[in-house]
């Protein structure tokens, strides 16, 4: 079940606790804004609310605080129109939180955006070994091994000489190969791939070269 910190009081939590509970989402309530930062991190949340009201005004650098500070979490803030008069406030929600809801709820819209700010701060966490894992050229690894690899095929491949990969049967010489064509100045030309094991000796060079009518027999 998805967690969602809630700063509010009264009957906006009341009902901001039944429309979360009856749509899968489990409410952590708190009035403080320490307090939501710690669930936070000790829940693993990745979505907040807010409530704003007229007395937000003293409030403004703990939100600020709390909106910078979280880490992957998106805050949504909520508030009817007369939070929305106080210049002081009014900037709150353009420049803290992903998205801002007028009161009274619209609970459909609130669910959505909700989703939405969850998906999106999921985005800002690292995937496991994923430093490991991403590569280049379609290549996977960032070892030291696989790092020199990459800076030599980004140094040959702005060279315009002929390039021996070389190397065990199933290593990725033609992965390397590839990589190298596509940064190369002929990137946008035809990459052909010819397994010149399967090509006759005497036929070789005329395979991958061409030759003239007459050239031998059959030509």
């Amino acid at each position: 079940m998805r967690q969602v910190v809630i700063l509010a009081k009264g009957a906006l939590f009341a009902r901001l606790q039944t429309l979360l509970k009856e749509s899968a989402w489990q409410p952590l309530h708190t009035v403080e804004f320490e307090v939501a930062k710690s669930l936070c991190i000790a829940q693993d949340v990745h979505v907040g609310l807010v409530a704003l009201s007229d007395d937000s005004s003293a409030d403004i650098g703990q939100i600020e605080a709390l909106t910078a500070g979280s880490h992957a979490v998106e805050w949504i803030a909520l508030g009817g129109h007369a939070a929305l008069s106080n210049p002081a406030i009014c900037s709150l929600p353009r420049l803290r939180f992903y998205d801002f809801h007028t009161l009274p709820l619209d609970p459909s819209r609130l669910l959505l955006s909700l989703g939405h700010a969850h998906g999106k701060a999921r985005l800002a966490l690292p995937t496991p070994h994923m430093g490991e894992a991403q590569g280049q050229y379609g290549m996977i690894g960032r070892s030291k091994v696989m790092r020199d690899l990459y800076r030599m095929i980004e140094k040959a491949g702005k060279v315009d000489v002929p390039t021996l990969v070389d190397g065990e049967s199933g290593t990725g010489k033609e992965l390397v190969a590839h990589a190298l064509h596509q940064v190369s100045p002929r990137r946008d030309a035809p990459f052909v791939a010819i397994n010149c094991a399967a090509l006759p000796a005497n036929l070789i060079q005329s395979e991958l070269f061409g030759h003239e009518k007459g050239a031998f027999t059959g030509a």
